[in-house]
């Protein structure tokens, strides 16, 4: 992760975003890279406040790579959907 301090470098322009990535996200990146990638071998991750996502180009389906970190909301989310299943 890049530290507070780190991010005020001398740019000209500030960046737009951040992403951070754990380890499991980058290994799924790596695994589907050329499923996902363009004819020029670049993977562009969409970057929301649901996580990052990458999209397929013929097809414009995306996948789901993942969220490092996730909110206090995120987490009574994931565990309200979690007992819905279980009830179902």
């Amino acid at each position: 992760m890049i530290k507070e301090q780190d991010r005020t470098l001398n740019f000209k322009n500030p960046p737009l975003q951040y992403a951070e990535f754990t380890q499991d996200m980058l290994r799924t990146m790596i695994e589907y890279f050329d499923f996902f990638a363009d004819v020029e071998g670049v993977l562009s991750v969409e970057v929301n406040e649901l996580g990052l996502w990458v999209e397929e180009p013929a097809s414009k389906a995306k996948k789901f790579i993942g969220k490092a970190r996730y909110s206090q909301k995120d987490i009574r989310n994931m565990r309200r959907a979690q007992g819905d299943r279980q009830k179902h």
